[in-house]
């Protein structure tokens, strides 16, 4: 991963307040370091902006791609639903 490997993407504000360590798993595997976040009141969601080896690399100047973030998730008969893997893709 290098600095220029920039993105931006949005995460619903309920699902981060409420599976907190989740979006951190998530985030551990996009090796995503956030450099800026803002709560959008307007759609409740946070956009995040960062630096991750999922992301393509871009120019400096260039403006910043928008990405996709799924986050799956398993629950196995009867036990709590866990972190399964994220999926990122460029819109």
């Amino acid at each position: 991963m290098n600095s220029q490997q920039k993105g931006k993407f949005y995460l619903d504000e309920l699902f981060v307040t409420k599976k907190p360590e989740i979006v951190a798993a998530a985030f551990r595997d996009m090796q995503f370091v956030a450099v800026r976040s803002e709560m959008v009141y307007c759609s409740m969601q946070i956009e995040y902006y960062g630096i991750s080896s999922k992301f393509k690399e871009i120019e400096k100047g260039l403006p910043v791609p928008e990405y996709r973030v799924n986050i799956f998730m398993n629950q196995e008969e009867g036990g709590p639903e866990e972190y399964s893997h994220v999926e990122v893709t460029e819109l």
